[in-house]
């Protein structure tokens, strides 16, 4: 509202970055909120099915769809601050949308049956869960980290066997997989049409079940090597989409300048 109000003063163009929860409640129920985002010039979104969806519900509204810029890490494989066995890491932010018990039950099934030793590092606030930690942090081959800095989550991270990142939400594009992407690091995501369309290559696509969990991290041991190369290629390939869009973007805005507009 500050941003609209300022907008108004100076004579600027209003960019709202509409994130996940955007549409939401209880935002989308705030008033004058859906009055100012018609009222801007632009609502930003991060993927196609989302915009198709929002589109058809918020007609008045115009969207544009700029997917999150591919991060370039500059940390250095095989640190000494990451773990010493092969380990998949799971960046957990403890919320309702993620399958976190259905995970840890095939995690600890996945660890009484394979004989690859294996860790599986889990970031993020586990306070939000300690029912979770509670029933899970005694078992060998999980450990749980709290938050940690940028610099230690970037090395584990980049010295990754694997990342996982599952959600409940359908047309969501999680930050976990887009950092994945951005250290070469292969992942299993869920089966969603948005992550179908987003990683062709480079992840395993599984349900949420437990058992479809399990199933999927013996894929990944399988096929790990393909994988590998496959999200290398992802990544070129987002960061030239990224490129087309965010040249979109500029050239909307351009046009705006020159019609007499700011």
């Amino acid at each position: 509202m500050f941003c609209w109000i300022y907008c108004k003063v100076f004579r600027r163009k209003l960019i709202v970055d509409g994130h996940n929860n955007a549409f939401d409640e209880p935002w989308i129920s705030f008033p004058y909120y859906m009055d100012i985002l018609m009222a801007s010039s632009m609502v930003l979104v991060h993927n196609d099915e989302l915009e198709n969806f929002l589109r058809e519900k918020y007609q008045n509204v115009a969207f544009y769809i700029l997917p999150d810029k591919i991060p370039n890490f500059s940390v250095q494989h095989k640190n000494e601050r990451s773990p010493q066995k092969a380990y998949f890491l799971i960046p957990l932010s403890f919320a309702p949308d993620e399958p976190i018990e259905e995970m840890f039950d095939a995690i600890t099934l996945f660890l009484g049956t394979t004989k690859d030793p294996m860790e599986f590092v889990i970031t993020g606030n586990y306070m939000r869960k300690p029912e979770i930690h509670d029933a899970y942090h005694g078992v060998q081959g999980i450990r749980f980290t709290g938050y940690v800095d940028n610099r230690t989550y970037e090395d584990l991270l980049a010295n990754a066997f694997g990342v996982i990142a599952l959600t409940k939400r359908q047309m969501t594009q999680q930050c976990a997989a887009v950092e994945a992407m951005g250290a070469n690091v292969p992942l299993i995501v869920s089966d969603t049409d948005t992550n179908r369309r987003l990683f062709p290559q480079g992840a395993i696509i599984t349900g949420i079940d437990r058992t479809g969990i399990k199933t999927s991290l013996e894929q990944f041991l399988q096929d790990r090597g393909t994988l590998l190369e496959g999200i290398i290629e992802m990544k070129t390939y987002w960061d030239q989409s990224w490129e087309k869009a965010f040249l979109g973007l500029e050239n909307r805005l351009a046009i705006g300048r020159e019609s007499g507009t700011r």
